[in-house]
Formats: structure tokens, C-alpha cells, sequence
């Protein structure tokens, strides 16, 4: 008996590893660009998902924005969740 065609990609992409959410990715950015700068780095430190060398990676100068995008961009290396951006939302 043939397999269906399409089977074996649906089989693939549930081993794949899931991709980063797109909703986390958001939360995150737009709670990161809510802070004031200079709140900004004392927040994610309190938040403590990022590590120190992390942060330090993060520009000083700039905008809010690229910093935020910054953070996302590590947080999707990280596998952030719903409930590590729910964290930050609440420091």
C-alpha cells in the first residue's frame, strides 16, 4: 500500500523543532519598548533570562527599538515562552 504524498512532510514537521512564536516575539518587544532607558537594563537584569555577557552584547546606544529587537533576537536563540515574556511584563 502507497503512502499518502503529502504524509511524509506532515511527519517531518512534527519532529522539526517548533519555531519561535511570533505572539512571544511581539510580547517582548513591545514590553521591552515600553521601559524607559534607563530603567531598561536594570529590568532585564531583574528578569534574569538573559545572562550577563548577553546583556552586555545588547547596544548602548540607539534606539529603543533595535534594542528590543536586540532582546528578542536572544530570547529566540533561548526558546523563550509566553511565560518568560509574561515574567518581564511583571518586573
Amino acid at each position: 500500500m502507497a503512502a499518502h504524498p503529502g504524509s511524509a512532510l506532515r511527519s517531518r514537521r512534527r519532529q522539526s523543532t517548533p519555531a519561535f512564536d511570533e505572539c512571544v516575539a511581539e510580547f517582548i518587544k513591545r514590553t521591552v519598548q515600553k521601559m524607559s532607558m534607563a530603567e531598561l537594563m536594570t529590568i532585564l537584569r531583574a528578569w534574569g533570562f538573559l545572562t550577563d555577557r548577553e546583556l552586555q552584547s545588547l547596544p548602548t546606544k540607539g534606539s529603543k527599538a533595535n534594542i528590543a529587537l536586540e532582546v528578542v533576537h536572544l530570547c529566540e536563540g533561548k526558546q523563550a515562552t509566553i511565560n518568560h515574556a509574561a515574567d518581564l511584563d511583571i518586573i
